[in-house]
């Protein structure tokens, strides 16, 4: 008697096209901190990235423990046709969601960046930067 939600390959595309684009975005700030300082950072940008990087991170964590307690809860039903397809969908959703969790954490190891070199900030601890990290540590306190 129950139905389960409908799922769609849309539903695995999303995370999958969220994690390459924080890969994009952040891949400048990652060449930054490992020493190429060719083309200023702007350290606004930066805190974006990693507040972006935090919020895949933490969505790609939900998105992959629903996801795959959809696939968990089809596993009866894998002799009905309809079912297989949801599950198939489901893990693929799992695994993309679990892609954007990774990806969200790689460009997020950057929040401790020094962004003192870049010009024309005097500040070693620049005011972006300092907020950035106060949300950290008030987000990993809740």
């Amino acid at each position: 008697g129950r139905s389960a939600m409908p799922l769609s390959w849309l539903t695995a595309l999303v995370p999958a096209t969220a994690a390459v684009a924080v890969l994009i975005f952040g891949l400048p700030v990652r060449r930054w901190t490992a020493g190429d300082r060719s083309r200023v950072l702007d350290p606004l940008r930066a805190a974006r990235v990693v507040a972006l990087a935090k919020a895949a991170a933490y969505a790609g964590a939900v998105f992959t423990g629903w996801y795959a307690g959809q696939g968990i809860g089809l596993v009866a039903d894998l002799a009905v046709e309809a079912r297989r397809e949801r599950f198939v969908i489901a893990m693929a959703a799992t695994v993309s969601s679990l892609l954007l969790m990774a990806a969200g954490l790689a460009v997020e190891q950057v929040s401790d960046l020094d962004l003192s070199y870049t010009p024309p900030l005097g500040s070693p601890w620049d005011a972006v930067q300092v907020a950035a990290q106060a949300w950290t540590a008030a987000a990993v306190r809740s």
